[in-house]
């Protein structure tokens, strides 16, 4: 997976797009939007498994532990590795790369790396975190 020579005007453009996007579980929640950035900056979905098969918290649950035996950390960190992509310390994480941040409701989210925060859709809409809030990092 490598990222296209325009990948940054591809991502401005997704994010522009999603200041008015809906937050739906199974569609467009944070990991699988994580996952369309990745489609736009790659070409690759490597969200494709899992879309459309879950639609609330608790279903997307069962589907990450059905794909990793863990939560949305174990799932990250098995697709990364198919995709030979490294996990990197947050703060060296650099923009385009996948976030991974606890919310306020206990549950993990998956995000974008824009510099010195990250993008994370929400029920809420698009939510900024500052980068020494987030946990873990992966290139893209």
């Amino acid at each position: 997976m490598k990222r296209h020579q325009d990948w940054p005007s591809r991502l401005e453009g997704y994010l522009q797009d999603s200041r008015t996007r809906p937050f739906r579980w199974g569609w467009d929640d944070c990991c699988l939007w994580a996952c369309g950035a990745v489609a736009v900056m790659t070409g690759v979905d490597v969200g494709a498994p899992f879309r459309g098969r879950y639609r609330s918290a608790f279903g997307a649950r069962l589907v990450l532990a059905a794909f990793s035996g863990g939560g949305l950390p174990a799932v990250v960190e098995k697709i990364a590795a198919r995709h030979g992509k490294a996990e990197v310390l947050p703060l060296s994480a650099q923009r385009g790369d996948l976030c991974l941040a606890g919310s306020y409701d206990g549950l993990d989210g998956l995000g974008i790396c824009l510099g010195s925060r990250a993008a994370f859709l929400t029920p809420a809409g698009l939510v900024f975190v500052p980068m020494p809030r987030i946990k873990r990092a992966w290139r893209v």
